[in-house]
């Protein structure tokens, strides 16, 4: 699993931006953005269709759109954020023409708890089933600041951009939800 701080991207910041301007003069260069996402994108498509065929569907659309819009990024620090929000905008009309709902799936839930060595010792595996029901529970705001900090494994500040908000913000918020269901399955447990 992955623990908290660690992502699995190994590209430096400032080597992102020039991949980046090289991709906008040459678009064969788009290739190592793609490379360094597309996982991340499809899990993130997975966890929020439940079909990996249609998460391959809509991991090509996005990948698809953002290089077709590349040139619409104003700032090329900020490729993470704006490519998942082009894959959220691609969930949305899916949902838009299917109108269908998946939820967090077992093995996701265990995942986000068992990436903090605080929560670890929270979930048990007859936890999942109940951790699985309050995930569900949660609004969609809440579901989606998980899917993007452990499917797409953004940083704060990338799902800050992403959600439109501070990062200070998301940080409290993100803690404080994790704190809320540690405290739920707590008080099952009791």
């Amino acid at each position: 699993t992955i623990k908290e701080g660690e992502r699995t991207n190994s590209v430096s910041r400032e080597e992102e931006v020039s991949i980046v301007e090289e991709a906008r003069r040459n678009p064969q260069s788009f290739s190592l953005l793609y490379h360094r996402y597309v996982k991340q994108v499809f899990y993130y498509f997975v966890n929020r269709v439940g079909d990996s065929a249609i998460a391959e569907d809509l991991t090509s659309q996005t990948f698809l759109l953002a290089l077709q819009s590349l040139k619409q990024l104003h700032r090329n620090d900020r490729f993470a954020p704006w490519l998942f929000s082009i894959a959220r905008n691609q969930t949305t009309d899916y949902y838009r023409k299917s109108s269908r709902e998946i939820s967090f799936e077992p093995e996701m839930i265990a995942e986000i708890f068992e990436s903090t060595e605080s929560h670890a010792s929270v979930v048990d595996k007859t936890d999942l089933i109940l951790l699985q029901n309050l995930v569900h529970r949660l609004p969609e705001r809440d579901q989606e600041m998980l899917r993007l900090r452990f499917v797409g494994e953004l940083t704060f500040a990338q799902i800050a951009i992403v959600l439109r908000q501070t990062e200070n913000k998301v940080k409290k918020a993100y803690y404080r939800l994790l704190s809320q269901l540690e405290k739920e399955i707590e008080g099952n447990n009791e």
